[in-house]
């Protein structure tokens, strides 16, 4: 997983939607389905946890613009 981490929010939700894609027109063997949900669920984890960290970032930022907005 850690290569998966390296790889930028838009790089993972382009896979997972190729992997959702495939599966939902019945292009994944019975076979390979197992292997393409675990790879599906560690793009969401990466997905969700680049969200978090945005969101948390973006938070801190909101906050500082309005500490020096109430300085001015």
């Amino acid at each position: 997983m850690n290569e998966t981490k390296e790889k930028s929010y838009t790089e993972c939700f382009n896979e997972l939607k190729s992997l959702v894609d495939s599966a939902a027109e019945g292009q994944v063997e019975i076979d390979e389905l197992f292997d393409k949900v675990k790879r599906a669920k560690e793009l969401i984890l990466v997905c969700k946890d680049k969200l978090s960290r945005t969101e948390v970032d973006i938070e801190l930022l909101t906050r500082k613009m309005e500490e020096m907005q109430a300085e001015n």
